[in-house]
């Protein structure tokens, strides 16, 4: 694998953390709203924070298709617990 596909990877895992970190904050942020929110403004936070999920829902998957092409998968395949997002986060920020 050539520095360039390296370098792939890292642009991509750092998309999905700044993704995740987005949704996160989305969610901490609806925790955060008070009783007596207006009705209106939590659903659009509700529904902002759904579309951020979906989207990493949807990213995850393009980048799983990706990272099956790659011999470290068949290892993650086998571990419990190790995915795409291992997969992504090893190749991603590798030494």
């Amino acid at each position: 694998m050539g520095k360039g596909e390296y370098e792939m990877y890292r642009h991509l895992a750092r998309c999905y953390l700044d993704l995740q970190h987005l949704r996160m904050a989305c969610e901490a942020r609806l925790r955060k709203l008070p009783p007596d929110a207006p009705e209106d403004v939590v659903q659009i936070l509700r529904d902002f924070h759904q579309a951020l999920f979906s989207e990493e829902k949807s990213f995850l998957a393009r980048i799983a298709e990706k990272l099956k092409q790659h011999p470290l998968w068949k290892w993650c395949e086998r571990v419990k617990g190790m995915g795409p997002v291992a997969a992504l986060t090893f190749l991603g920020f590798r030494g």
